[in-house]
């Protein structure tokens, strides 16, 4: 019986000891590793007029110049949440410099501290002067009572144009695509119908929303007593209904950050049902960015910093 309990108290304990290796190491790269990883993702995405015609077996269309360029890039950064500008802000520069893409979107929460807006400055230097820029606001913006105008400032200077309840129209090629930012819904005041009033439709128009959720308020109507997760004013949904965008590009969940194969145990108010990647269930599509920074612990498992890429098949 004592030769069994000692070969027990051993397994034990050479339990005990591997749980706690595999703590510490899941500490280490929680903390130390995969906070400062860079993810390039390959995405693809099709206008409306592309998907049919996909379906309807023409995708040779598509390698057609007759109607314009048949596809471009674009790449979308979120949430960088910046409280340096080193070594992970300088890779994060360079993987959207190796990507060579025809615009950039960033998606809210670049900063955190209305005192930062010299981080942003920094970091936005790193990228070409040249390639069109556009940005959103988040939460977070709002929430550290950033200067707007300051704020605008610092995006202009570097190329962006930041999109408060405004559309923007770039060409590519002489292919107009409509790119609309919306205000942030938790803490700003998303408006619709002024982001879309005096804008003509174009098949080829993606939406910048900070918060996921966002994309399920912009199908529903909101009722007299409804606050704004309930839905869109009924002028915002009059004005919405006239467009079709192809997809809502969000950030703000941050995939998680603590991401247990699969298992989001965290993600912050306006999150919705959504953690990371697509969500197809419905028109248009959502596509959650996990974002490059970190908030409250500067830690990330499972969830590493995203630099999400977009090869977007034209009409």
């Amino acid at each position: 019986m004592s030769g069994e309990r000692s070969i027990t108290r051993r397994r034990f304990l050479a339990s005990v000891g591997v749980l706690g290796t595999a703590s510490v190491a899941a500490g280490i790269d929680g903390f130390a590793i995969e906070p400062e990883r860079v993810e390039v993702t390959a995405n693809e995405l099709r206008s409306p007029e592309s998907a049919r015609d996909a379906a309807a077996g023409a995708g040779a269309v598509l390698a057609s110049s007759v109607n314009g360029p048949a596809s471009l890039s674009f790449v979308q950064l979120s949430d960088l949440h910046l409280q340096r500008v080193a070594e992970h802000e300088e890779r994060v520069a360079a993987a959207v410099k190796e990507l060579d893409p025809d615009f950039l979107v960033i998606t809210g929460d670049s900063i955190d501290n209305r005192h930062h807006l010299h981080l942003l400055d920094g970091f936005l230097a790193l990228l070409d002067h040249d390639l069109p820029k556009y940005a959103i606001m988040g939460n977070w913006e709002h929430a550290c009572r950033v200067n707007r105008d300051r704020l605008r400032e610092v995006y202009e200077s570097h190329g962006c144009r930041l999109l408060v309840n405004e559309s923007a129209v770039h060409d590519h090629g002489g292919r107009e695509l409509l790119i609309t930012g919306l205000d942030d819904l938790l803490e700003g005041r998303s408006k619709v119908a002024d982001a879309l009033r005096d804008v003509e439709p174009r098949a080829d128009h993606i939406i910048l929303a900070h918060c996921p959720v966002q994309r399920d308020v912009l199908l529903k109507v909101r009722p007299p007593s409804g606050n704004r997760f309930t839905g869109i004013r009924a002028e915002d949904a009059a004005e919405l209904s006239r467009f079709s965008p192809s997809c809502v590009l969000s950030g703000h969940t941050h995939g998680g950050q603590v991401n247990l194969f699969g298992f989001a145990p965290w993600r912050p108010r306006g999150s919705g049902p959504y953690v990371n990647g697509w969500y197809r269930d419905v028109q248009p599509a959502l596509y959650v960015s996990r974002g490059i920074g970190t908030v409250t612990l500067p830690i990330r498992l499972g969830s590493a910093p995203e630099v999400a890429s977009f090869r977007w098949l034209l009409a």
